[in-house]
């Protein structure tokens, strides 16, 4: 027998929560209910839920308050925002703050019944990158009507813009777009979040054949000739989301190379205490062989090592390795902006200073981790 999905509810109004309750349990849910948020950082702490649903305006702790609060208990679990008020600000510091989206009262039961089965699988916050408003309500249409939340925007800076106050992890671009176009486009969009899934978009295959070729070498994930299959929209969409939540349950493996036993020590302990997997190399031969061996997520490198190698030509040798798909951090003990530059030419994704204090160099490897 299928396990039940565990749902709790968060509002201090009590006949609706108790009337939500009732309803969520005759659909098959099994449902907690609490009147403040105080309460539901308790319960959250105590049991184990799928989805919370949580009023935004409540006395002494509002909904973004105690959306915080939840997140810092399991960062993992969807959190879908209700409210019968305009409360816009509040709304928009939720959604900033990475709650899955927002049902507003009186609540439409197939909607919030949608909205928790899209958030239960490891939902995905999709953008729509159109200049025709036909293609992008049409894909609105078709995804929202399996409970994902989708933003629209009609060339590359509008979605730059959205981009950068909440970051999707769903992106389907039109190639064709005025200004700047699908690549250039989504490359900016990778440099906000470089786990961004592109799904390219064209109805022009030969004249895009050539951005479609670099934004695929760029790990875009697939391409869709217009006019598209539905069907087929909706699979993708179930493929990244089952591939995200295998990636975020199997841990990440890093590759520390530094010639420093201390410095590989200090980071080894920092990040295994973090859930990643860490190994090290100390030479340029070792750090290749078990680039190619392990294939790790990510690889740390030393600006300076032993024998005169240098860490961003490290870098474009793993970089250079077909088949792997490793990001890679280069890192010194001082900021040198020639080093800067070098490391970016090689391709790395980020250069950071790791210093005494290592917290730019772990907020670094989460972000692109």
């Amino acid at each position: 027998m299928a396990e039940k999905t565990r749902v709790l509810i968060v509002d201090d109004d009590i006949p609706f929560n108790d009337s939500l309750a009732d309803i969520l349990k005759e659909k098959g849910y099994e449902v907690g209910a609490v009147k403040s948020g105080k309460e539901a950082l308790k319960k959250v702490g105590e049991a184990a839920f799928d989805v919370v649903l949580l009023d935004i305006k409540m006395p002494v702790m509002d909904g973004v308050e105690a959306f915080k609060g939840i997140k810092k208990i399991t960062p993992r679990i969807p959190v879908i925002m209700m409210t019968a008020f305009s409360v816009e600000e509040l709304i928009k510091d939720a959604l900033k703050e990475g709650a899955y989206g927002v049902l507003h009262k009186p609540l439409d039961i197939d909607k919030v019944i949608a909205m928790i089965e899209a958030a239960k699988k490891d939902g995905c916050l999709i953008m729509v990158v159109d200049d025709d408003p036909n293609t992008r309500e049409t894909l609105k249409d078709i995804l929202e009507n399996k409970g994902f939340i989708v933003t629209l925007a009609k060339d590359g800076q509008e979605a730059i813009k959205i981009a950068k106050e909440r970051p999707e992890d769903v992106v389907f671009i039109d190639m064709k777009l005025p200004v700047l176009n699908g690549l250039e486009t989504y490359l900016e969009l990778k440099k906000i979040n470089p786990k961004i899934n592109a799904i390219l978009m064209t109805a022009y295959r030969e004249e895009m054949q050539d951005l479609i070729e670099a934004a695929l070498r760029q790990d875009a994930y697939t391409c869709l000739y217009k006019p598209f299959d539905p069907q087929k929209i909706l699979q993708l969409i179930e493929e990244i989301a089952q591939k995200r939540k295998a990636q975020a349950q199997k841990p990440k493996t890093i590759l520390i190379v530094d010639d420093e036993v201390n410095t590989r020590r200090t980071l080894n302990d920092i990040f295994t205490d973090k859930g990643y997997k860490v190994v090290e190399a100390v030479s340029e031969a070792e750090a290749l062989e078990k680039a190619q061996k392990v294939k790790p997520d990510l690889a740390l490198l030393d600006v300076r090592l032993v024998d005169d190698m240098e860490g961003h030509r490290l870098c474009q040798q793993i970089k250079g390795i077909k088949g792997l798909a490793t990001k890679v951090i280069v890192y010194t003990g001082k900021i040198d902006t020639i080093d800067a530059v070098a490391a970016k030419r090689a391709g790395a994704d980020d250069y950071c200073v790791k210093g005494a204090d290592p917290r730019l160099l772990i907020e670094a490897v989460d972000k692109l981790l």
